[in-house]
């Protein structure tokens, strides 16, 4: 199987396995963002948000040392196959599902939703402004939803929100019956 239009970035992860990539990618701009590498995409508004975040995960965490986190967690897939009659290889769209949960911090008097919803629109804009990830996805990769919500992790109720991302990413392979 060979990814299909891929442009190819100096920060493109590409290991072969398209699921660990698409999540691999996700963090690796978060972390640009984080780490003052990428400017802010709106020279209007402030990146306050990924600022603060302490860690981001490429997997779902059991236990959250120190908030704010985010964790970004490979969820499902679908395929389509584009063929027409019984050419090779087949174009495949393989479109990788992914949540990114933001832990805002334990819940308590003081947390403020409009904070949590403030953070949950700074990290949406990256991933717009970033849509092909790295090269990765050159249909790019669409927010079909987010949410305010609460989340239990180490036996404690965190605040914070989840984002929804959907990957198209087409590959080339054969296919056939055995």
């Amino acid at each position: 199987m060979t990814l299909s239009q891929v442009r190819r970035t100096e920060n493109l992860i590409a290991s072969g396995n398209i699921f660990r990539d698409v999540v691999d990618n996700i963090a690796e701009i978060f972390k640009r963002y984080q780490q003052g590498d990428i400017s802010d995409p709106d020279d209007d508004s402030e990146l306050t948000y990924i600022s603060r975040v302490t860690k981001i995960y490429r997997n779902d965490v059991i236990q959250i040392p120190e908030t704010p986190a985010i964790s970004i967690v490979w969820t499902s897939f679908d395929e389509k196959v584009r063929a027409i009659g019984h050419s090779y290889p087949v174009t495949i769209e393989i479109t990788s599902h992914v949540a990114i949960y933001y832990y805002h911090d334990e819940i308590n008097v003081d947390i403020r939703k409009d904070e949590i919803r403030d953070a949950l629109w700074e990290f949406a804009r990256l991933l717009r402004r970033n849509a092909d990830l790295n090269g990765l996805s050159p249909k790019g990769a669409v927010i079909s939803n987010g949410q305010l919500m609460n989340r239990m992790r180490n036996a404690k109720p965190y605040a914070g929100g989840l984002i929804n991302v959907d990957v198209p990413i087409d590959v080339k392979s054969r296919r056939g019956v055995s």
